[in-house]
């Protein structure tokens, strides 16, 4: 089970990135669309955080200046001990092919506009 729920996390990262990318391009047409944004994220994190089962998470928008929205929810581990706060310090692991496929997606984007 903790494997379906590292795998579950390691897909949303995956696949969501882009979309979100790509959504952040729309957004630099109508800004309006931040907000709307901002609003989905609020009433459906918690949902997916309960869901998943997931012990804890932080999330933020953030935009060029500012953070925009942020959320933390859950604890450092399962056991409960420490609670999340805003300063967390967050281990990067998997997350490192994220940054992978974002620069991957960055250069097709990039080489397909020109």
């Amino acid at each position: 089970m903790k494997n379906l729920k590292s795998l579950t996390v390691i897909l949303l990262f995956i696949f969501v990135v882009p979309i979100i990318l790509t959504a952040s391009a729309l957004i630099e047409k109508d800004p309006s669309l931040i907000a709307q944004v901002v609003e989905e994220l609020k009433s459906k994190v918690p949902d997916w955080f309960k869901e998943r089962d997931i012990p804890g998470m932080a999330i933020a928008v953030v935009d060029d200046e500012e953070i925009l929205w942020q959320q933390v929810l859950g604890y450092t581990s399962r056991s409960k001990e420490r609670p999340i706060n805003p300063e967390t310090i967050f281990s990067i692991q998997s997350m490192s092919k994220s940054f992978t496929n974002y620069k991957n997606f960055v250069f097709v984007l990039m080489t397909n506009l020109s």
